[in-house]
């Protein structure tokens, strides 16, 4: 399944912003994607991305909790891929961030202005706000994705 990249459009990216910090303190919960009930990193993505029609409906298959430490492959990437995201080297305001945590790409945040982003972290119970360089992940290695064209 693919979607075509969009035009880059700052105020898509500015509504991007804005709903992700729409679940700010929301719980961190495995498999979550309900608003103020709880989310985890992946769904948090996705569904802030579906609220504007960026990406299309899927069904996300179950998945373990610990799935990065037990396999090689990079599902969260593959699954973004799918969904129409792409590579790039210059995060903007709206764009992706994964890192790699354990043997796989599996940690999520949007983009505010790099590098400040929006996450659920499970380590911290939470949807929040973050820096780079205040978070226990900052020396993993990360990609960037993006929707828009540059």
């Amino acid at each position: 399944m693919s979607v075509d990249l969009l035009a880059d459009s700052i105020d898509l990216r500015r509504g991007i912003i804005t709903e992700a910090l729409s679940w700010l303190t929301t719980p961190w919960r495995h498999q979550g994607d309900i608003k103020g009930v709880g989310v985890d990193c992946g769904k948090l993505i996705y569904k802030v991305y579906r609220q504007f029609n960026l990406v299309p409906e899927v069904d996300v298959p179950c998945y373990s909790r610990q799935w990065m430490l037990h396999r090689d492959d990079d599902e969260m990437l593959a699954w973004a891929r799918r969904i129409g995201f792409i590579v790039t080297d210059t995060p903007k305001p709206g764009d992706v961030a994964i890192w790699k945590i354990g043997r796989t790409y599996s940690h999520a945040a949007i983009i505010i202005d790099w590098p400040r982003f929006i996450h659920a972290d499970a380590n911290v119970g939470f949807v929040l706000p973050s820096n780079l360089m205040d978070c226990w992940f900052s020396d993993k290695p990360v990609i960037f994705l993006t929707r828009f064209k540059d």
